[in-house]
């Protein structure tokens, strides 16, 4: 999901199977959180995030973040930046804030809002809330009076992309996050 490579990444943080406060730093980080119900905020940089089982608190901060709250009924800020925000599994509540973001809630009852910016919101699935905020915002998978109330549009083409998008995203950061915890592992 990260995009990048683990070279790519100022500072790698991990968390422990217990409850984490973590902290980036003004550099691109790469966090995780591991189990538990972890408090994680990325200040600025362009940080991949990733919240792993239990019910955290993600902040991004400033910069172009990617994020995913993975398992737990997570509460996720992207905050300033174009952010790539996943809720995985359980009742997620995200914001993306300012700049243009993509937002997938994943399984679970959601509730999404994308607040400024030209967002494009996926529910996922089950039954979510969404909505759109100020800018030209795409919406799908979301309760429908929530698509009338922003007025926002479903374009075919855009939703195709996206989708493409997310699952080469989630596949690449699957890849960096046994790559990072097959470190981790070596170096006990």
């Amino acid at each position: 999901m990260c995009g990048l490579p683990f070279e790519a990444y100022d500072r790698f943080i991990l968390g422990t199977l217990g409850d984490d406060k973590l902290k980036g730093t003004n550099g691109n980080d790469l966090i995780y959180g591991l189990a538990g119900d972890d408090k994680i905020e990325g200040k600025n940089g362009n940080d991949c995030i990733i919240g792993g089982p239990g019910d955290d608190h993600i902040n991004g901060g400033n910069g172009n973040d990617t994020i995913e709250g993975n398992e737990g009924n997570d509460t996720i800020e992207g905050n300033n930046g174009d952010d790539t925000i996943s809720g995985g599994d359980g009742n997620d509540k995200i914001q993306g804030n300012n700049d243009d973001d993509f937002i997938y809630g994943g399984s679970g009852n959601d509730k999404i809002r994308g607040n400024n910016g030209d967002d494009f919101i996926d529910g996922g699935d089950n039954t979510d809330e969404c909505k759109g905020g100020n800018g030209s915002n795409t919406v799908i998978n979301c309760e429908e009076e929530d698509k009338k109330h922003d007025e926002d549009k479903v374009e075919d083409k855009k939703v195709k992309e996206a989708e493409d998008k997310a699952k080469k995203d989630k596949e690449e950061a699957d890849k960096k996050v046994k790559e990072a915890e097959d470190k981790a592992n070596k170096k006990k």
